[in-house]
């Protein structure tokens, strides 16, 4: 895998697991991780946290509810993606 796919894959799962709680892709980014320590690289975290404080920020204000509103999730699926894109394609600009 290239070296630019690789980085994209680990943005959008990072994002996936630490903003949306998707656990069940918890161990694709371990694998993920695995590759870059392989490949004596890192994966680029510092693009990521900033974005996911913001994240983390934005939806903690959002009430609380026993059942999760369906567009809320869909809303913050979407933010996710969209975050993902952006840092994707700063990385492979630069």
């Amino acid at each position: 895998m290239p070296t630019q796919s690789l980085e994209a894959q680990w943005i959008a799962t990072f994002l996936h697991v630490h903003a949306l709680n998707e656990e069940a892709r918890a161990e694709e980014l371990r694998d993920l991780e695995t590759e870059f320590d392989l490949r004596g690289a890192r994966p680029p975290l510092a693009l990521v946290v900033p974005e996911l404080v913001r994240f983390r920020e934005r939806f903690a204000r959002e009430p609380r509810k026993r059942r999760p509103d369906p567009f809320v999730i869909e809303r913050a699926r979407a933010e996710v993606e969209a975050v993902a894109d952006r840092l994707i394609d700063a990385q492979r600009a630069a």
